[in-house]
């Protein structure tokens, strides 16, 4: 795999995942392939958890980067969002509407996360905000040859939260930011995990919030239902009630009325 790709589209200390294509210890389906820029940013490395194969790139100090960079010694970063940022879905490129749509939602929604495109990085931004102020954002691609998702974050690991208001005592795990947004307007709490497993001491403290809880991840891959059981055990040992949605496409590809029913009858 060519990491020349990867030379502007990660900042200092930022990490992505790939599938290894191709790795000799056979097809990799489950983003085995780890590609991270060093601290200083002068190296890419790369290491794949499937076969064991190495890489390297020396890239010094030039190109440019896309990526936020660290400024302080906290760990935190400052994030800005594109300048160039469409905020009329009317006037974005037919595949970006076209997925917004595809996925359940409408251009109200896109209003209601303050999605926007921006065509300098030819993304769909998605942006996240917490008492007013930009934790991060995700940028969304729909060119097969790059990266999927690419996600700026001020702190590690980022979260997108939505209130609801017709069960607040309730809230629902999911994958993705639309879906915890599809999720508060059905009325619960959504809570994303965007990509990364959430752990014990992320439960416990929902727990200090809501008392029900649901975990609804898209459960395509063996790795992920594994998951969704793993969160459920934490669940159990914090919330009076839980509930698992299994066998089922993400949240934002359900209506309103499906997301309220599916997750009463998970509880």
């Amino acid at each position: 795999m060519n990491l020349n790709e990867f030379r502007s589209l990660l900042a200092p200390g930022e990490q992505v995942r790939r599938n290894h294509e191709p790795c000799p210890a056979g097809v990799d389906t489950r983003q085995r392939w780890y590609i991270k820029k060093t601290e200083d940013g002068r190296r890419i490395v790369a290491f794949c958890h499937n076969c064991g194969q190495k890489g390297v790139l020396d890239v010094g100090l030039t190109g440019k980067s896309i990526r936020p960079t660290p400024i302080s010694s906290t760990g935190a970063r400052k994030i800005q969002l594109p300048a160039d940022m469409e905020m009329n879905p009317s006037l974005w490129p037919e595949e970006a509407r076209k997925w917004v749509l595809k996925s359940g939602l409408d251009f109200q929604d896109c209003k209601g996360v303050g999605a926007g495109y921006s065509y300098s990085q030819a993304r769909l931004i998605l942006p996240i905000w917490r008492d007013s102020e930009l934790e991060g954002f995700q940028a969304r691609s729909f060119n097969p040859k790059e990266i999927k998702y690419l996600t700026y974050a001020k702190t590690k690991p980022l979260r997108a939260w939505y209130n609801g208001t017709r069960e607040p005592g309730t809230v629902v795990v999911c994958e993705d930011l639309l879906s915890a947004w599809k999720i508060s307007q059905a009325g619960f709490t959504g809570f994303a995990c965007l990509g990364s497993a959430g752990g014990a001491s992320e439960i416990f403290a929902l727990s200090k919030q809501y008392n029900r809880l649901v975990i609804w991840l898209d459960n395509d891959k063996p790795e992920v239902l594994k998951n969704s059981r793993r969160l459920l055990r934490y669940g159990e040992m914090f919330f009076p009630e839980t509930g698992i949605v299994l066998g089922s496409s993400d949240p934002k590809r359900h209506s309103l009325e499906d997301i309220r029913r599916t997750v009463d009858e998970s509880l």
